[in-house]
C-alpha cells in the first residue's frame, strides 16, 4: 500500500514497468492535509499493490500548489504493515 499527503492537491501514479507509459493513478489528495498525515482522506491510500524484488517501477508524484505553504510526502507499507 502507498499513501500521499500534500498541500494543496496531488496525485501518486505507478507503472507496472520502469517506463512512464502505462502509469495509473493510485492515490490522490484534493484540497490539503497536514504533513505526513496519510489518514486524513480515504483517497490518499492505494489499494494493496504487490511489487516484485528486483523489478524496476516508474513512480510519479504530481503536486499542484495553490498558494501559501506547500509540502508533499509519500509513504509505503511493507507486507507486515510497517
Amino acid at each position: 500500500m502507498f499513501w500521499i499527503a500534500s498541500d494543496d492537491e496531488s496525485e501518486l501514479r505507478i507503472s507496472p514497468t520502469d517506463s512512464k507509459f502505462g502509469r495509473a493513478k493510485i492515490a490522490s489528495v484534493s484540497g490539503w492535509v497536514q504533513p505526513f498525515d496519510g489518514d486524513a482522506k480515504s483517497s490518499q491510500k492505494s489499494a494493496q499493490i504487490h511489487l516484485l524484488a528486483g523489478q524496476r517501477y516508474f513512480i510519479e508524484a504530481l503536486l499542484k500548489e495553490d498558494g501559501g505553504g506547500d509540502h508533499l510526502a509519500i509513504g509505503s507499507a511493507t507486507r507486515g504493515g510497517s
